[in-house]
């Protein structure tokens, strides 16, 4: 990814990376946070904040993890 800071036209900055991405199936997501400490693990939509369904595009996980 390259991004360019421009001001009145003028290049301020510039930046490079290199973009990551994993992609990872809900229940391997879910998985994955049990097995690292947290608990009450659950799936919810992104704007409606009720549990999500299969024509949800964009969810949240939302998950506790105990102090033990």
């Amino acid at each position: 990814m390259r991004a360019v800071l421009r001001r009145d036209g003028e290049v301020i900055a510039v930046e490079e990376n290199v973009l990551q991405e994993n992609v990872y199936f809900a229940q391997e997501l879910v998985l994955m946070l049990r097995a690292a400490g947290f608990r009450e693990v659950s799936i919810v939509s992104l704007y409606r904040g009720t549990p999500a369904g299969p024509d949800d595009t964009k969810v949240v996980f939302v998950a506790r993890r105990s102090s033990e």
